[in-house]
């Protein structure tokens, strides 16, 4: 009796005195996903384009991101266990295929949110260390849901 007394009285201590985790605890901004928008290379301002691509997806893991599709935001996932991805987007013409890549670097690092929350990825130091477009700028290298983008890619808009 006298050892299951002082339990209790050792699990009500160490609840009162450790820190709770609440569910606002457990929320992050952090994302997985980088923000790829096109931009045309014509002119001197950031004319957001809407390319359309028959098919984008990963190298390596050959899955694919996007089918048929036109859009302004592209949101590409990152790997966790790598510290590189590369996607590919293709474009069926009626006499020729179009394929331009586009490789990121970034380094992750493991972060503990809280003892009853888990732990997260976070992904910064973002690059792109190859692409086959015009050009490719990041304008922000962490990669975080308040992001509106991370990667321009640039392309001549004819």
């Amino acid at each position: 009796m006298n050892q299951r007394f002082r339990t209790a009285w050792y699990l009500l201590i160490a609840g009162l005195v450790l820190p709770q985790c609440t569910i606002e605890d457990c929320v992050s901004i952090r994302s997985e996903e980088a923000i790829i928008i096109f931009a045309d290379t014509a002119n001197e301002t950031e004319d957001i384009l809407s390319p359309t691509w028959d098919s984008v997806y990963g190298v390596g893991a050959n899955f694919e991101v996007y089918g048929d599709t036109s859009l302004q935001n592209w949101i590409l996932p990152m790997n966790p266990a790598r510290d590189s991805v590369a996607f590919v987007f293709v474009s069926y013409g009626d006499t020729d295929t179009t394929r331009d890549t586009l490789g990121l670097t970034y380094r992750t690092l493991e972060q503990v949110l809280g003892l009853n929350c888990g732990y997260e990825i976070l992904y910064n130091d973002l690059e792109v260390y190859y692409h086959t477009f015009d050009s490719a700028r990041v304008v922000d290298s962490s990669l975080t849901r308040e992001n509106e983008v991370n990667v321009y890619l640039y392309q001549f808009s004819e």
